[in-house]
Order: C-alpha cells, then structure tokens, then sequence
C-alpha cells in the first residue's frame, strides 16, 4: 500500500496540462469532425463561402446554400460491422461463463456502443472506450474524441497509452477540469497545474489509487505508427467542398437567370427596370446612336456536377472505397446522384479490416471487464450478478461482413464449387457463407434444412446433393467426415 502511495505522487500536473495543450489542435479538429457528424455543418460552409465571396455577393450566397452533408452518410456506410451481425462466445469456459457474458452484454448495450465507437474509429481515427459501475450497475461509454488525450511513456510500444487524461469541464473559478488516469493512480488536475483533492474525495477516490491496476479504458487506434493518429482532413475538406461548389452552382444559376440589359452612347432618367442589372455603357465616338441590348451568361451546370462527381468518387477510391458507377450527373438528380455515388459504394475491404481490429479491441475490452474490473465491483457489492469468470476461458467475436452483389454470388459459387468437388463440407461451407453463427448454429441450420426437405440422415446431406441449392450434383461427393479438407486448421467448426 506504502508503495502504490508513493507512486500517486508521481502524477505530474504540469506534465498533464501540456500533453493536454500539446493535443489542442487535433481535439479542434476532432470537435469539428463530430459537429459535423452529429448534422452542424451550415456554420462551416458559410465561413467557406464568406472567405472566397465579396460582402455583397456572400449576402446572396447565403440564402442560397446547398446543405448537403455526406459526412453521416459517409461514416455510415463504413461503420456496420456490428449492424450485420456479430456472434460472441466462450472458449475453454463452461456455461456460467457464458451466461455471465450474455449478463454484461445486455447491462453495457454492447452492440449499440460498439457501433458508435466504431463510428468515431472512422471519423476520427480512434476510440476510446470506458467501462464504468454506478449504483444502477455496469455501463460502458465511448468517450468523445474532443474530450480526451492519450500519453505514452512506453519506450518498447509508444503506441501502448500508459496515462488517459479525459476533459471534465470547468470549475467556478473557469478552470479545466482533467481527470488522470494511470494503471495505478487517480488524479483530479486543474489547468493551473493543481490537485484538487477535495473531488477526489467526492468521486470515492481520494487515496489516488486505481483499484484497477490496470488503465480502465480500451483505446482503439487506427495509425500502426503513431500513439494520436492524424485528423481526417481528407473527409472534412470534401465534406466542406461539395455543399460550397453546390452553392456555386446556385450563385450562378441566380445571375443567369436574368439577362443583363445594356445602353450605349444614351441615359435614360427615372428608369424602372426588371432585374437584375442595367449597365450603362460609352464608346469613344460620342454621336453614334444610341443602343440598347442584352447579355445572357451560360453556366456548364452539367460539366460542374461531373466535376463534383469524378472528385467525390476519386476521393472514395483513396480511401480503399470503390465507388459505384452512376452515369452522369445532372440538375435535376445532383443531390440524388451523390447519395447513390455512397449509397452503392463497395466497402467490403475497408470493413473485412476494421473486423480484425474490433475483434481483437472486444477481447482486450472483455478481458478488462472480466478479469480486472467485475471482481473489483463484486466485492464492492455494486453488480448483482456475482459469478466469477473461469481463469482459462476467453471471449471470441466473430463478425458477419456480409458481400454485397455479385460478391456475395461470387462467394456462394465458390462454396459450391469446392463441395461438389470433394475440397470442403457441407459445414464448413455453410459456415464460410454465414462466419457469425457458432457451430451450434450451424448445426441447427442443418437440421432446419433438412427438415424442410424431408432429409433424415443427421447433418448430412445426400451424397450428390449441392449444399446451398439443394439439387443433385449428377455425381458423389465427398463425405463431411473425411476427405482433403478435413486439416486441423481449415475450417470454421
């Protein structure tokens, strides 16, 4: 006890206040990313407009924005791993193991939170989530990007946070509030670089000890190389772009609308004329006739809007996103033809990816639940649920990143092809076609499919019988108990 004392006084508050200033650009920018996301955008693209237009000409421009967002859209589309199921379980446990799991994941709303995290992963290229207990009992909350700051002083992996410092808002006297966490302490800093040992003793906290030991928080980096990735300024360059080059548009349409009348070598007193613009104009010969006539500016709206269109798509191209072919562009379908550009984009690879990370965050984040912080809150009395997670058991995601179109065609074919040739079982075919069921589950679609077709020989299916479509085959497969697939590595069981 005498040690972890010691250690508390080594939370150095001149030290957190400037890793929180050293920070304070990329949570701007962060800030600026979720205000977006959370729908705020017109304040941006008027500060756009009001730095390329005149005062008069913004004056216009204002009453005509296009607020298009694609932001929410865009972030969406990348963000549904967890949307399209995803299949947790235990291994090297037994079924208290499992029901204590199935408790947690309905008290923490686990799906609904990993969504978002997954969300802010894609905005702003990181996560940070924070499993907590109250007197109502576990939660878990995604802090916001713009209200934390992460430190590292491991010199074997920088990219190992050892210190979070989240953003608690100001005291009467309008300083910050920084609580700071380490794998052994607590700290409640102010930005005058003092303790405030009176909140900690109000948080239940007032020793400076983490009852944890280990840092409460999972924190979920998209960058291999850098312990704070880089902004996404990409997508908020495009994001601002397209709703101000729309605006444009409008701008033009508005002056073009109009004909501009013209008098030469003449003045005409007390006129009233339509909008929007008379000019009066001399030539160096005084006593030509006068003239009058108009002038009609043209706009390429169509070469505009494709314009937009090859940008946002060669934009998602950059991101690992293969945009989808929508023809042209034209006026009457601008802001549909841009929804559809995202809407039947191929994010199949850029999610397959985040499936990797997330799977190995859950199993971080379940391990910290689990194993560190439900013993703690059990002998604190503060979960009902009171089981005691085996020591060898561990938590397996799976996620179902479903192919879209002709890939998931593709995919099925693939299945077929290598059952009918003797490559692989009906099983495992089955699972390679639906990777978030269990093999319970899989076992109980078998069945289900058998029934239906008024099989009754188990989990297997006739010897010519095609896995998915269920007609024959013309010739004998391979059976699902042996055969060159049966490795000991190779399938999904």
């Amino acid at each position: 006890m005498e040690a972890i004392q010691k250690e508390t006084k080594m939370i150095n508050p001149k030290l957190v206040c400037n890793i929180v200033t050293s920070q304070a650009v990329d949570r701007k920018y962060h800030h600026k990313t979720l205000d977006i996301l959370e729908g705020n955008l017109e304040p941006y693209i008027l500060k756009c407009l009001e730095r390329q237009l005149s005062a008069r000409v913004f004056m216009y421009a204002k009453d005509r924005l296009v607020p298009i967002n694609i932001m929410p859209r865009y972030i969406e589309k990348l963000s549904n791993i967890y949307q399209t199921g995803v299949a947790r379980s235990v291994t090297d446990g037994d079924q208290s193991d499992m029901d204590l799991l199935s408790w947690y994941e309905k008290e923490l709303h686990i799906n609904a939170q990993m969504h978002l995290a997954n969300k802010l992963y894609n905005a702003c290229g990181s996560a940070l989530l924070h499993p907590y207990v109250t007197e109502d009992g576990p939660a878990l909350r995604v802090i916001p990007n713009d209200l934390f700051a992460v430190y590292s002083d491991d010199t074997v992996n920088p990219r190992n946070p050892t210190m979070v410092i989240l953003l608690a808002g100001k005291d009467n006297l309008d300083r910050d509030i920084y609580w700071v966490y380490t794998a052994t302490e607590f700290a409640v800093v102010k930005s005058d670089e003092t303790i405030d040992r009176v909140e900690m003793e109000r948080l239940g906290l007032g020793d400076g000890i983490n009852p944890y030991g280990v840092l409460p928080f999972i924190y979920i980096n998209s960058s291999s190389l850098r312990l704070c990735p880089v902004p996404d300024m990409d997508t908020l360059r495009m994001t601002e772009y397209i709703p101000t080059a729309l605006t444009d548009l409008n701008l033009a349409a508005m002056f073009s609308a109009f004909s501009i009348t013209y008098v030469t070598n003449g003045n005409i007193e007390n006129l009233t004329y339509a909008p929007n613009a008379l000019w009066f104009l001399k030539s160096d010969d005084p006593d030509k006739t006068p003239t009058l006539g108009t002038l009609k500016p043209e706009v390429d709206y169509a070469e505009v809007l494709n314009l937009i269109q090859s940008e946002l798509s060669l934009f998602m191209g950059t991101k690992g996103i293969k945009a989808a072919s929508v023809g042209q562009i034209g006026v009457e379908n601008a802001a549909s033809g841009i929804a559809k550009i995202i809407d039947e984009s191929d994010t199949f690879d850029v999610r397959q990816a985040q499936t990797v990370v997330f799977g190995m965050s859950e199993h971080e984040l379940w391990e910290l639940i689990l194993r560190d912080m439900h013993p703690v809150w059990v002998s604190q009395g503060m979960v009902e649920n009171r089981a005691i997670f085996t020591s060898t058991a561990t938590v397996e995601t799976k996620f179902a990143i479903i192919p879209v179109g002709t890939q998931r065609t593709q995919l099925i074919a693939e299945q077929r092809d290598e059952y009918a040739s003797g490559f692989t079982t009906r099983k495992r075919a089955i699972a390679a076609l639906n990777p978030q069921m269990t093999a319970a589950d899989i076992d109980a679609l078998i069945l289900e499919i058998d029934k239906e077709r008024g099989i009754d020989n188990g989990n297997e299916a006739p010897e010519n019988q095609n896995p998915t479509t269920g007609t024959n085959q013309g010739r004998r497969s391979e059976s699902t108990d042996s055969g060159p697939s049966d490795r000991a590595d190779s399938g999904a069981n």
